[in-house]
């Protein structure tokens, strides 16, 4: 397994996948998740391989509380309980 920052056109497809496939009512595309990044540069985008698949992804911001941080993790439901979302 490697864990990377998403930086690639194919980690932010990637990343997209697995999150929509966690998180079907809050759907991203990559073009959102770009923008996002470009706006505000703080956010921390990261994805999972195992096998040539992107499995997992994690992203990590500032929260809406003021000096704080949040943190989202999703990992195929085939992939879990093999450490994936402890590493993201």
């Amino acid at each position: 397994m490697e864990i990377r920052r998403a930086e690639s056109d194919g980690d932010f497809v990637g990343y997209a996948e697995v999150w929509n496939a966690i998180t079907p009512r809050e759907p991203i595309t990559v073009a959102e998740t770009k923008r996002r990044l470009e706006r505000q540069p703080w956010r921390f985008y990261l994805v999972a391989e195992q096998g040539g698949r992107i499995v997992g992804c994690g992203f990590a911001g500032r929260s809406d509380s003021a000096g704080r941080a949040f943190l989202a993790v999703r990992v195929l439901p085939d992939r879990r309980r093999q450490g994936i979302g402890t590493a993201l």
